[in-house]
């Protein structure tokens, strides 16, 4: 339930008394803050007594208010950099290096979501609003509205304490309209959780935890998969949130400290004050102030972090898409540049693969359109790059193209020469040709299936269906683990060298879940691969090395893509789009914001652009 504001004066104190009492004058003068958190030449083990290495050994680390940190390192070195600052996974040696002197003032639990709140946005916590990890979901799941108790709204969700999973708590309704605006969720209120767009889930779980008003706020990679508007936006949010309060103004309901956990190859905020520097030991590169890490990084240990700031686009592919675009995706100036189209078509004379012809997506009374008089043709050998605000419908335009969409039977689409509803084409006939992987893949895969047996997956109808395997297969299967052997797991097994084919999706890191989902998408050579956000989450070298392999230049002709296959890329981030794309489409028409207009409701046009490199 929402519970109202409190008021900012002191009833049950008179006003003579109030104005001329020294002692309540001075009872009422905040007191200085102390450190939230404070570690002292501290190793940490995962029991004790341990004989194995010690993590992070002789750790010095204080977080203080309105002080904000980014912890840099790998994917599962971060998170247990953010475990050990939560307390709960790592035990401390001496018992006495970690303490929470401001918490303890306060007569709060660091376990408590009121002190230490934490956003993740990993496999592990699922990437959709209500995802599950067990193979019980399914991708086309979230196009379906309303289709079980658990598919609440998003307002609901949020306020019963769902989003939690926690008896819910009073929501105050000051923070509570001032958390949805600053998100820009405000117009996404009345929408079921299963609709959100995987960036405005992003935006959803932040905002849950921030509903607790917590004093420190942990938040994995939180610019992954965010269009450059909506990164903006949050990296605001977080500096407005950390900056200490004025003289004589009112508290900021949304005050908190931030610690933020990054890749190594993400870019640090400006308004960023101390940064740690991690290494794949588990121990700490670099600690300290920004400017001596940064310093420190480049003269010392050569290896020069990225200052820019996270939403700026370089003067190359996204300068062209996003040029002259507004916060909603809409062109400023309400024109078409010459260089831009709106209707895609490479025009090579190839064979088609995947033509959509005036297609249009809305879903019951919600005052949006996702796609608006849509058409596009994909043919062999097209390199496509879709981009977009969040919730523009880049997930949807994909699903069309998969056929997971259940509107792609009522919609003039063909696919592989046979118009979809057409009797005698199955939707498992028309993925066996498509390559695939996306967050909302990597959310709902079975966590229990092998490494291997993901790579296989490629040759099944589903996941949990034994894969087909035809002649030559394992070996297509044994080359490509090969190739990213130094990215994947090694085997443990005596007398057993190279990849560990047996290890479970569950005990992969982030990064090598991607990466297995990237190698079945692309084992078996599909005439058209589709890669959504693939590369989001994987560490920077392991990416690189996944660019290059679709790139046959750069791989002197051997392997990568082939000339008879299509490609479709969708990134938020430039570095993580490969060379080869050719031409692109950027979706616009509301974006994340659905087409808020001073406060008004406009119904989106569901427009796009199409241009070339």
């Amino acid at each position: 339930m929402l519970r109202p504001s409190p008021p900012h004066f002191f009833p049950n104190i008179s006003r003579p008394f109030a104005k001329n009492s020294k002692y309540l004058r001075n009872r009422l003068r905040p007191l200085p803050p102390l450190p939230l958190i404070s570690i002292a030449s501290t190793s940490f083990h995962r029991s004790l007594p341990s004989q194995d290495p010690p993590l992070f050994p002789n750790l010095t680390f204080s977080l203080h208010p309105h002080s904000p940190w980014a912890i840099l390192g790998p994917s599962p070195v971060k998170c247990a950099f953010l475990d050990v600052l939560q307390g709960g996974a790592y035990l401390p040696n001496p018992p006495s290096g970690r303490q929470y002197p401001e918490l303890t003032r306060s007569h709060k639990s660091p376990t408590s979501t009121e002190a230490i709140a934490r956003v993740e946005f990993g496999s592990k916590t699922g990437g959709m609003v209500g995802g599950g990890a067990d193979g019980g979901g399914y991708i086309s799941a979230r196009y379906e509205s309303l289709r079980g108790a658990e598919d609440v709204t998003l307002e609901k969700w949020l306020i019963s304490g769902a989003a939690l999973n926690t008896d819910p708590n009073p929501v105050d309704v000051g923070v509570f309209g001032r958390v949805v605006r600053s998100l820009r969720l405000a117009d996404l209120l009345a929408h079921p959780v299963m609709m959100l767009s995987h960036g405005q889930v992003r935006r959803a779980k932040l905002a849950a935890a921030l509903l607790n008003r917590p004093l420190v706020l942990l938040v994995d990679e939180p610019f992954m998969g965010l269009d450059p508007p909506s990164t903006f936006t949050i990296s605001h949010l977080l500096q407005e949130m950390s900056e200490k309060p004025k003289k004589n103004s009112l508290v900021n309901p949304m005050s908190t400290t931030p610690v933020l956990a990054l890749r190594p190859q993400d870019p640090v905020p400006s308004w960023i004050e101390n940064v740690a520097v991690l290494g794949g030991e588990y121990n700490v590169v670099s600690i300290g102030k920004r400017e001596d890490v940064v310093r420190e990084m480049a003269e010392v240990h050569n290896t020069p972090l990225n200052t820019d700031e996270p939403w700026t686009p370089k003067a190359g592919l996204f300068a062209k898409v996003w040029q002259g675009v507004d916060e909603y995706g809409n062109r400023e100036d309400a024109q078409t540049p010459n260089n831009t189209t709106t209707s895609g078509d490479s025009q090579t004379g190839k064979e088609p693969l995947l033509t959509l012809s005036s297609i249009t997506i809305k879903y019951g009374a919600l005052p949006r359109y996702i796609l608006r008089d849509f058409s596009w043709t994909i043919r062999r050998g097209d390199r496509w790059g879709v981009f977009g605000p969040n919730g523009s419908g880049k997930t949807t335009l994909l699903a069309l193209l998969t056929s997971d969409h259940p509107q792609t039977y009522s919609q003039d689409v063909t696919v592989f020469g046979h118009r979809r509803g057409d009797p005698g084409v199955s939707v498992f006939d028309v993925q066996s040709r498509i390559g695939h992987s996306s967050p909302e893949m990597l959310a709902f895969w079975p966590r229990h299936l092998s490494l291997r047996r993901t790579v296989e997956a490629a040759w099944a109808e589903t996941p949990l269906a034994k894969p087909a395997l035809p002649p030559g297969a394992d070996s297509l299967v044994d080359a490509i683990m090969s190739e990213f052997a130094d990215a994947l797991p090694r085997s443990t097994v005596a007398g057993v060298e190279g990849v560990d084919g047996d290890a479970p999706f569950a005990e992969l890191s982030p990064s090598q879940q991607r990466l297995a989902l990237f190698l079945r998408a692309v084992v078996k050579k599909p005439d058209l691969l589709i890669l959504d956000e693939a590369f989001a989450g994987m560490e920077g070298a392991v990416r690189d090395k996944c660019l290059v392999w679709l790139d046959p230049v750069e791989k002197g002709g051997k392997g990568g893509l082939e000339d008879r296959q299509a490609m479709v890329v969708v990134s938020h981030v430039e570095e993580e789009v490969p060379r080869v794309v050719e031409s692109w489409v950027r979706l616009g028409g509301g974006g994340s914001a659905g087409g808020e207009r001073d406060g008004e409701l406009e119904e989106s046009r569901g427009g796009a652009e199409f241009g070339a490199v």
